[in-house]
């Protein structure tokens, strides 16, 4: 079930939705996402200002994929998150129970499996990114840089999107064990969920 405020950030996009980054502890103008980046790059190739400023083209694009490499790694949390649990699952005999969570737990496994195809992996980031600086030394087209920079703008994108569906599966599954527990489930289980999920809700990325 989504809330209106999930559906309205949904819709809103890229400027407004950039709250997930904030709560996530992925924003900060010192960890610049790809629409950030790419954006800025494209408006010094059109006022044909990318070479002069080629090594802090360099400099940003080397930031941003450390953004997209933390990202990945916090998605990678909400992974092992879901293994966990689903682990925490195959130890209880009560499968009627757990129903409902491992159908919530296959949906969080789904949605990082296909946010990790939309995005591709972090080794074509940095692949793009290097394009681009070279594009910036070497004056080169603004086409090709405007086709690298929407590509990166879409892999920021689905990381994004990504990492919102993540964590609104993690409030899903919190509010599964609550219920659980008010309606006289597993009592010990549902705890321990609950004390999961907010772990990962209130672990926020860090630099490696």
């Amino acid at each position: 079930m989504f809330c209106p405020i999930d559906i309205l950030r949904e819709t809103l996009g890229t400027g407004p939705c950039e709250y997930i980054l904030a709560v996530e502890g992925l924003g900060s103008p010192e960890n610049p996402s790809p629409d950030d980046v790419t954006r800025w790059v494209e408006r010094l190739f059109e006022r044909g200002r990318a070479a002069k400023n080629a090594d802090l083209i360099r400099e940003r694009l080397d930031l941003m994929c450390g953004h997209v490499k933390r990202t990945l790694a916090r998605i990678a949390e909400y992974e092992k998150f879901a293994a966990g649990l689903r682990a925490l699952c195959r130890e209880r005999s009560r499968e009627r129970l757990v129903r409902r969570l491992l159908v919530l737990l296959d949906e969080l496994e789904r949605q990082i499996a296909d946010g990790r195809r939309a995005a591709g992996s972090l080794e074509e980031t940095r692949r793009l990114a290097r394009r681009l600086g070279q594009l910036a030394v070497a004056r080169g087209p603004a086409e090709e840089a405007q086709g690298i920079c929407e590509r990166l703008r879409a892999t920021g994108a689905a990381l994004r999107t990504t990492l919102a569906r993540c964590r609104l599966a993690a409030r899903r599954i919190e509010q599964w064990a609550r219920t659980a527990e008010r309606t006289g489930g597993d009592t010990a289980l549902a705890r321990e969920v609950q004390r999961r999920a907010k772990g990962i809700l209130g672990t926020k990325g860090r630099l490696p």
